[in-house]
């Protein structure tokens, strides 16, 4: 059962009819009924008054669905990552439309916050500061923040850019690390392989602000020095699983493209 079939059968129950709810929420009839007819999902803040008004608990509202609603957020993420880099309004639309669905989803969100550029910045921004605000997910939030720093280092406000980057704690061991240390079996494989790439992509990040210093600089010697060393990191690694072939193949593309010294 999901949430929609939920509302309708609790609301029955109770003798309630739509417009009743839809005024107890101010909403419109018309929103309860796309609640129903699994059209649309409620807003996610409104779903513990939901909870509420029917006396039980977000689980009981959810029943079995939440588990249901994450595999279908993922699958319009995956969607979505395939179109980032190369086609990002195409990426977007693909967020867009699962919005439209689930409204206010923080994956969803968060994932928009990479293909929103240009004239919507200021969005970029509403959206970044939405989820610090809201999110009880720390993965969300500190990403959130990160990106709303670089946004406003990019519009030139190293003020605002700066007071962000120190929302951010210094953190020496994340627990992805410390799974890979401690777990076993395939728990243990997914924290591993998973680490292992955001380290690599984040050693490559850093020597993508080496060339950038050194192009500053006019030093083409040390860029290229800096360049050679990234693919040497990349091409160091050939991970069996699919996922993560893609995932360097698609780091490596990116790196020659950003600093375009090299084609091959």
């Amino acid at each position: 059962m999901n949430i929609g079939d939920k509302i309708r059968n609790l609301r029955k129950e109770r003798g309630l009819t739509q417009e009743m709810i839809a005024e107890h929420f101010n909403l419109s009839a018309q929103a309860i009924s796309k609640w129903e007819t699994n059209l649309a999902y409620p807003d996610i803040t409104l779903v513990p008054s939901i909870a509420s008004f029917f006396n039980i608990s977000v689980n009981e509202l959810f029943d079995f669905d939440t588990t249901e609603i994450e595999a279908e957020v993922m699958k319009i993420v995956d969607n979505n990552s395939k179109f980032r880099d190369n086609a990002p309004e195409k990426a977007e639309g693909i967020l867009r439309e699962g919005l439209k669905k689930y409204p206010n989803n923080e994956i969803l969100l968060n994932n928009l916050l990479y293909v929103l550029h240009g004239d919507k910045t200021n969005e970029k921004i509403e959206i970044a500061k939405k989820l610090i605000q809201y999110t009880k997910d720390d993965e969300i939030k500190y990403d959130a923040i990160r990106i709303l720093a670089g946004t406003y280092f990019d519009l030139g406000n190293d003020t605002m850019g700066e007071y962000f980057l120190e929302q951010i704690p210094e953190i020496y061991f994340s627990k992805l690390e410390l799974d890979a240390l401690y777990l076993k079996g395939d728990d243990k494989k997914r924290a591993t392989n998973l680490q292992l790439f955001l380290s690599i992509e984040q050693s490559i990040e850093m020597i993508s602000c080496l060339i950038e210093i050194a192009n500053k600089s006019n030093d083409k010697k040390q860029a290229d020095i800096e360049f050679n060393r990234g693919l040497k990191i990349i091409e160091s690694f050939n991970p069996v699983d699919e996922k993560y072939k893609n995932a360097y193949n698609h780091l490596k593309e990116n790196f020659i493209k950003n600093n375009s010294l090299k084609r091959f």
